[in-house]
């Protein structure tokens, strides 16, 4: 489904995954603030992010200073004097699945059209999606109203749209701007179903265009103009009636829904796996040879970390367990370490992608520190290993990236198939910024400038502040004579 107002596909893909938690209801006094995309899609590294949420349902408490204060006014100007009653209204129920809606809808969009939009645009279409209603026959309702919404827009402050629209509500925090999901919803549902006057529509148009091109929410702003004047009409939009959209079933029938149950194997390394995603997505990133291989890891907890993971190892002879402790080790720096599990992983399956690559991985860092007269034969052996692993695989961006690295870690220019591997893994995880960066610093120091800047767009200028932003900045910026610094 697309809108012809801004050019983006409006499509949100249901899945079926879930990270129970014990409880079931999580009570809150106030709504909690608007959680985007950059808080749970952990490591969006080299082969795409991890999604992981808490099964809790949240209770909106409506019985606030505010929702007393307007019903105490609209109590006098009824005629009644007298002490104003307490307000007494249930809470909302806002289930655990709204944010697996919103938050998986967000990285779609981000994924699938990887253009530069403002961070309340992709969160405020999640929350249009968080409240699909899916039918029996296929078919999809979207873009709805949420429960009691009049009712908490009187309990709870109007959202600020100059705020929004300018990014300042990221800087003042979520609890001044009041940024939730009922805000985010309301302000989508505005700009993207709502019968638009045409001066209204071509605003909106050229503010996300401008936006894409880089410029800043507050300069794109100004072409809204009066911005009292649009917070009225939001404002009225908000007590009106809402139109919401249906998707049809499919032509075809949808097939069963593939599901993989999980050995004791697979069970006990899903923790693992999420807090190794955890940990990659707060690994420091830094300029030149230093920037963030995947053997990087933060220190922090990284013992017990791998204590568990060998455990499991020992435990279950897994190729599974047996590739994944070889990651562990690499990304440890435990090279010779990460090299036998990676080989013990392949005594079982010779043609284990993820072994492969780590094994590859592996040889390329001991190529690094080795003697010189031993680097050439284990360079060697280190890329005809990652080679028969792409060879295997056109799907996973790791082989690819693995590749590439067994060139720039030893500060050789990177030929062309392997410069071609990483634009592959580029467009596999396109929302993915450390790819990005990859290529990008090598074009830098190859002198392809304009492409280096084509491949970085969305890290320079994507709707989230990340390490890799301030990275990517110092690739372009001048040295004392005025030229691009390339490391």
């Amino acid at each position: 489904l697309s809108d012809s107002r801004y050019g983006v596909i409006v499509v949100t893909l249901l899945i079926a995954m879930r990270i129970f938690a014990k409880g079931r209801f999580n009570r809150v006094v106030i709504l909690l603030p608007l959680i985007s995309i950059a808080a749970l899609l952990l490591g969006a590294g080299e082969n795409g992010a991890v999604l992981a949420i808490v099964q809790k349902d949240q209770l909106i408490e409506l019985n606030t200073q505010r929702a007393f204060n307007e019903d105490c006014d609209d109590y006098h100007e009824d005629g009644k004097i007298g002490t104003c009653p307490e307000p007494f209204y249930f809470p909302i129920v806002r289930h655990w699945e709204a944010e697996l809606y919103s938050l998986y809808t967000q990285h779609f969009i981000i994924t699938n059209n990887p253009l530069v939009y403002p961070s309340w645009y992709v969160e405020s279409i999640g929350a249009l999606f968080s409240i699909s209603d899916i039918r029996r026959n296929g078919s999809i309702n979207y873009a709805r109203y949420p429960a009691q919404y009049k009712q908490f827009f009187r309990s709870y402050e109007n959202v600020n749209v100059a705020d929004i629209l300018t990014g300042k509500y990221i800087a003042i925090g979520p609890d001044k701007s009041h940024w939730t999901p009922y805000h985010a919803w309301l302000i989508a549902h505005y700009f993207v179903f709502s019968k638009l006057k045409p001066e209204r529509t071509q605003q909106f148009r050229q503010y996300m265009n401008d936006i894409n091109r880089g410029k800043p929410m507050a300069e794109a702003a100004n072409v809204f103009g009066n911005m009292s004047r649009l917070q009225r009409e939001v404002r009225s939009y908000a007590e009106s009636e809402f139109y919401f959209a249906e998707a049809k079933p499919p032509a075809q029938p949808v097939g069963e829904p593939l599901i993989t149950p999980l050995s004791p194997a697979a069970v006990a390394m899903i923790a693992p796996k999420i807090a190794l995603s955890a940990q990659l997505a707060q690994a420091v990133v830094a300029k030149g040879n230093d920037l963030p291989a995947p053997t990087s890891i933060d220190k922090p907890e990284r013992d017990t970390w791998l204590s568990r993971i060998r455990g499991a190892a020992e435990q279950f002879d897994d190729v599974d367990v047996l590739s994944l402790a070889a990651e562990a080790e690499c990304r440890s720096g435990n090279a010779d370490t990460c090299i036998a599990y990676a080989e013990r992983a392949l005594d079982k399956a010779p043609e284990n992608i993820v072994a492969l690559t780590w094994k590859g991985v592996a040889l390329t860092d001991k190529a690094v520190t080795a003697a010189p007269e031993n680097r050439p034969a284990m360079t060697a052996m280190a890329r005809k290993t990652l080679q028969r692993a792409v060879a295997l695989d056109d799907q996973l961006p790791l082989p690819r990236i693995a590749y590439f690295q067994s060139f720039t870690k030893l500060g050789e220019r990177a030929p062309k198939d392997a410069m071609a591997g990483m634009a592959e893994a580029i467009q596999r995880v396109p929302a993915a910024a450390r790819p990005r960066l990859y290529l990008g610093e090598e074009l830098v120091r190859q002198g392809q400038i304009d492409a280096a800047r084509r491949v970085l767009h969305t890290v320079l200028y994507g709707a989230y502040e990340s390490p890799e932003r301030t990275v990517a900045r110092s690739l372009f910026a001048p040295t004392g004579d005025g030229v691009v610094s390339r490391n």
